[in-house]
C-alpha cells in the first residue's frame, strides 16, 4: 500500500502535495507514537 500511495504522490503536479507525503511518518515507522501506545499500556496495567 505505502509503496502504491508513494509512486502516486511523486507523480503529483503539486508540489505542496508531494511535500507533504515526503514528510509523512507512516504509523508503523513513528517512534513517538509507539512509545506512547506503550506507555498507555504499561500505565493501565
Amino acid at each position: 500500500m505505502w509503496t502504491a500511495l508513494s509512486k502516486t504522490f511523486i507523480k503529483d503536479p503539486n508540489k505542496a502535495v508531494r511535500e507533504s507525503w515526503e514528510n509523512y511518518i507512516p504509523p508503523y515507522k513513528n517512534l513517538g507514537a509507539i512509545f506512547i501506545k506503550a506507555y498507555n499500556k504499561k500505565m493501565t496495567e
